[in-house]
């Protein structure tokens, strides 16, 4: 006789649902700051540098609140083109059953300047295996296709 745990199981992860991972915590928290301050803000900062050099190109590398704790201090890569802002870039986080992992999500903004929705890229590892070079290039696809 089958497991009906394990049925269950296989029909609702063949339809493309995850289980359900435990909450973050502190210690989370603690490496995704880490994170934060060590690679990311050092890559945003790289590619800010880089689009700077250009006319009319402006770039911003921006504090912004964190959507999954209030203690975080989360960084968004804000360009404009021609002082009109063009395109929105962060890291989002959450933990899997491998591990914390690091998402790139970007926004593109409406009519009236805002970011409503943020989209994922192809950016999606462990945060122990992405280097600035990961950022950056990911960012750098974005750029090519939604500039």
């Amino acid at each position: 006789m089958t497991n009906w745990r394990q049925q269950i199981d296989d029909v609702i992860k063949a339809q493309g649902f995850e289980k359900k991972i435990p909450d973050l915590s502190q210690s989370d928290f603690d490496a995704i700051q880490e994170f934060l301050d060590q690679k990311a803000r050092a890559a945003f900062e790289n590619i800010c540098d880089q689009l700077n050099t250009f006319q009319n190109i402006r770039a911003d590398v921006v504090e912004a609140k964190s959507l999954i704790h209030p203690t975080i201090t989360a960084f968004e890569l804000l360009v404009y083109k021609m002082s009109q802002p063009k395109l929105t870039y962060r890291l989002h986080f959450a933990r899997r059953q491998e591990g914390l992992y690091a998402f790139g999500e970007y926004s593109t903004p409406n009519i009236y300047g805002e970011n409503t929705r943020f989209h994922k890229t192809g950016l999606e590892r462990l945060i122990s295996h992405i280097w600035e070079d990961d950022i950056a290039t990911d960012f750098s696809g974005v750029l090519g296709t939604k500039f």
